[in-house]
């Protein structure tokens, strides 16, 4: 960790949420889209293809698709996962997907 001091490629992003789904985990993703603020909620991960990924807000009790993960600048996992802390806002680099 200390040695990416929080920025992540694209598609390790993409990694992460697919061994959410794959592996069953009870680890929730909240992010923040360019220009824009923070989603309010931690959502469930549902499904991950070859550039979004569904997310479920039981607390809108809604869903919600991300279409292209490029839009991601920032994102947090409300437990940890490998060796990503809870709850530490990490940014995506612009490095390869």
């Amino acid at each position: 960790m200390e040695k990416t001091r929080g920025l992540i490629e694209v598609r390790e992003l993409k990694k992460l949420l697919s061994s959410i789904v794959e592996d069953h985990l009870s680890i929730c993703f909240r992010y923040r889209l360019m220009c824009e603020m923070w989603q309010p909620n931690f959502m469930q991960v549902l499904k991950v293809d070859d550039d979004g990924v569904l997310l479920n807000d039981e607390v809108k009790n809604k869903l919600i698709s991300i279409t292209d993960l490029w839009n991601i600048i920032q994102f947090e996992f409300d437990a940890p996962i490998h060796k990503f802390q809870p709850h530490f806002h990490y940014e995506l680099t612009d490095k390869g997907i």
